[in-house]
Formats: structure tokens, C-alpha cells, sequence
């Protein structure tokens, strides 16, 4: 019933940050559906499991290593989708860390890292995948806490 409200099948769909939790699942649900995935991590070992682990579930996705921190990351992840598949349809930006104390207590480097990742991250991630999208007059980009 739900499953038929929209279709994402054949769609190419870009998630940072989904070598595990929401991001993974993410993913997962996206494959299942039929849509090209495309799942990245920071963490090369952590990202590769993941791949291998819905190839076992006979799911296809690629992966692209990202740091988010790294705008030349983000825009490999971006080039690499339209370099594979010739468009990008969403990009769900999913990298996130959150430092697990109060917020007065933070050290300055802590802070930088939160912002880096949390923000300027999601920025690099969705500035290059509108530039495609707007191109294509089409596109979806959302945020992992929308």
C-alpha cells in the first residue's frame, strides 16, 4: 500500500555519512526500492563491509570514500555519480557528529570539528549536487535531520 505512493526506482540517489546507523538504513531501503546508490564514509574499512554486506542481501550500490570535511572529497562523491550514471537525483546529506557533553564544556577544536562536518559539509555535499541538479532542472537534496 505505502510502497506504491512513489517510486524511486532507477533513480540515482547520493548519501553521506552511510556506512552505518540512519545513513545505512537509508541506503538499504533506497536499494531495496531500486534505486542507484551511491554510499559514502570517511572510514575506507568501515565502508567497504557496508558495500559487502548488502551485495550479500543482493543489493548493488557503489561507494565512494568522502570525508566531508574535504570539499575535494565532496566533489568527487558528486562527480563520481554523474560519472557513473549521468545525473544525480538526491543527495541525502547524512554525515553528522554530535560531541556527547555540555555544550559549555566544548574545547575549541571540538567545536570546529562539529562545524566542519556538520555544516560545512553538508554544504560542500549539497553545493556540488545542485550544480548538477540545476542543470538537469531536477533534483532533491535533504539534510539528515529534516
Amino acid at each position: 500500500m505505502a510502497r506504491d505512493l512513489f517510486s524511486v526506482e532507477n533513480k540515482v540517489v547520493c548519501i553521506s555519512g552511510s556506512s552505518r546507523g540512519l545513513g545505512k538504513a537509508l541506503a538499504q531501503g533506497f536499494a531495496q526500492r531500486g534505486a542507484k546508490v551511491i554510499i559514502s564514509s570517511w572510514n575506507r574499512e568501515e565502508l567497504a563491509s557496508c558495500q559487502q554486506e548488502f551485495e550479500l542481501q543482493g543489493l548493488t550500490v557503489d561507494s565512494v570514500v568522502v570525508d566531508v570535511r574535504n570539499r575535494a572529497d565532496c566533489r568527487n562523491f558528486v562527480s563520481t555519480a554523474f560519472k557513473l550514471y549521468g545525473t544525480i537525483d538526491v543527495m541525502i546529506c547524512n554525515a553528522g557528529i554530535d560531541v556527547i557533553k555540555p555544550t559549555e564544556q566544548y574545547e575549541e577544536d571540538e567545536w570546529d570539528e562539529i562545524l566542519d562536518i556538520n555544516l560545512r559539509g553538508y554544504y560542500f555535499c549539497a553545493q556540488f549536487a545542485a550544480q548538477h541538479m540545476l542543470n538537469a532542472g531536477r533534483g532533491s537534496i535533504m539534510r539528515r535531520d529534516a
